[in-house]
């Protein structure tokens, strides 16, 4: 969790700079086609010849795919367009690929980048205005313990439909963006990896600059933090309607770790892994997570989240089938967090260990329109406050039902009302409209429309018409306003 940027880095950084505006380097300029019509034609010598005059650049190689090997980078000192027509593969042999000045714009279409290696940016160094789309980036590397496996970022960096695939680095094992702004649009990025012993970003190491992902699909990338994405302080990213399945970190945020100021909307986290915290997400800066699906990742604590940060807002999110070995099944808070119109159903901690749903130690939880159910514990398997660190929660309009071992747990628990529990545990319910003991009758974790899968009260359950107006709350997790009826209901989901 320390800055990526370092003496070495900003070494790096002056030489690529020097670099990339051009001193003592030789000028490239683009414009031209590639080959005669045969294989045999398209050499790295025709790819450097069309290179010249500025524009577009395509390939005439012959019918069949065609692979060219790169013995040294390209420098893109005009504004240029390479267009592979999905035949052509550049090969990198024992360097990058290209370099894009500073003031330049770089195109780059139906084209595969491999095997490309270079001290920062193993296919790509961009000073620039990069721009790919349906690209693919594969087995390229940066050396010399430096960052960003297929590309380097300072400048503008637009992926879109575009695959990147067993690159790896120091941090950021696809993708390093140090300072500039990255857009990232339905692509894929699959089995890239960070130095998994102490080094950050399987996929994507952000430092400083803005992030944003839509429509993108992060599978089995790996690394020491932040199994596929990694945020440093002072970066703005945004994520929406993504999915991160199976990545995995040595030690803490399995699919993500963030430090910066996050938003998370429209994702499915699943399946990941961290030795240490936050099996999905390990979170110590800003975060605001809308309509995301949380399931089946595991973690020592903090299955699904792992949360030291400050200002976390959590708006219809469903946690389902996340595992701590430890505390916190779900979620392990230390800090002040908000949790809204949300599901945590069938979490689990260890057995010797408290808060399948929710483990606060420090800090407060602000609970509101919550339904908790079915998780799994040691002791207080639906949410535990740790006294001995004054790790409070509050909560109104809460539904806690069939947790193993109690419902509630801890000597810091508050009722705002309106709140109902299957047991007796929750010592903290005399206020009005809490209701203790009693058969909540919830629905099995299923579809009931919206984003996320929540649990429908069943006709007769006394979380209907139960709960109390919170300004600001006018719909329910899935969408649906509220109320259906006369009064509001209890928990995640307003039923007619």
């Amino acid at each position: 969790m320390q800055t990526l940027y370092s003496g070495r880095w900003l070494g790096l950084l002056i030489v690529l700079t020097i670099t990339a505006f051009g001193l003592g380097a030789p000028s490239a300029f683009a414009a031209g086609v590639v080959g005669n019509g045969t294989p045999a034609s398209c050499t790295e010598a025709a790819l450097g010849n069309a290179l010249n005059g500025g524009g577009l650049v395509t390939f005439n190689c012959g019918a069949n795919p065609k692979t060219i090997t790169l013995t040294f980078a390209k420098q893109i000192s005009a504004d240029t367009t390479i267009d592979g027509g999905n035949k052509i593969t550049l090969k990198g042999s024992n360097s990058y690929h290209f370099q894009v000045f500073f003031g330049r714009v770089f195109n780059l279409r139906n084209i595969t980048l491999k095997n490309g290696a270079g001290a920062g940016g193993g296919a790509i160094q961009n000073f620039g205005t990069t721009r790919a789309t349906r690209v693919t980036f594969t087995n390229n590397r940066a050396t010399g313990g430096s960052d960003g496996g297929a590309i380097y970022n300072s400048g503008t960096l637009k992926i879109k439909q575009s695959t990147f695939k067993g690159n790896q680095s120091s941090d950021g094992g696809a993708i390093y963006n140090s300072g500039g702004t990255v857009t990232i649009a339905a692509s894929v990025f699959e089995s890239n990896q960070a130095n998994v012993n102490t080094r950050y970003g399987g996929a994507i190491a952000t430092d400083g600059g803005t992030l944003t992902i839509k429509k993108t699909t992060f599978t089995g990338n790996l690394a020491g933090e932040g199994g596929a994405v990694y945020t440093q302080f002072g970066s703005t990213n945004v994520i929406k309607s993504s999915t991160f399945d199976s990545n995995s970190s040595n030690d803490s945020g399995g699919a993500i770790f963030n430090l910066g100021v996050m938003n998370l909307t429209g994702a499915v986290i699943k399946n990941n892994t961290a030795a240490n915290t936050g099996g999905g997400i390990a979170h110590g800066g800003t975060l605001t997570m809308q309509t995301t699906t949380i399931s089946g990742n595991h973690a020592a604590t903090g299955g699904g989240l792992r949360d030291f940060g400050n200002n976390t807002t959590l708006s219809a999110v469903t946690f389902s089938g996340n595992v701590a070995t430890l505390h916190g099944g779900a979620i392990y808070s230390s800090v002040s967090t908000v949790i809204r119109n949300s599901t945590l159903s069938g979490n689990r901690a260890g057995n010797a260990y408290g808060g399948g749903g929710l483990y606060q130690y420090g800090g407060g939880s602000d609970l509101q329109f919550v339904t908790i159910a079915n998780n799994r514990a040691g002791y207080s398997g639906g949410v535990y406050s740790e006294s001995s660190k004054n790790g409070s929660i509050q909560m109104e309009n809460v539904v806690l039902s069939q947790n193993q071992n109690g419902n509630c747990g801890g000597a810091l628990l508050v009722s705002l009302g309106g709140n109902v529990s299957s047991d007796t545990y929750c010592a903290a319910f005399t206020q009005s409209k809490d209701k203790q003991n009693v058969n909540v009758k919830l629905g099995p974790l299923a579809n009931n429309g919206g984003p996320t899968q929540t649990r429908l009260p069943l006709a007769g359950s006394p979380a209907i018409n139960n709960a109390f107006n919170i300004p600001g709350i006018i719909t329910d997790q899935r969408g649906v306003a509220r109320p259906q009826g006369n009064k509001q209901d209890s928990g995640a989901v307003e039923v007619p």
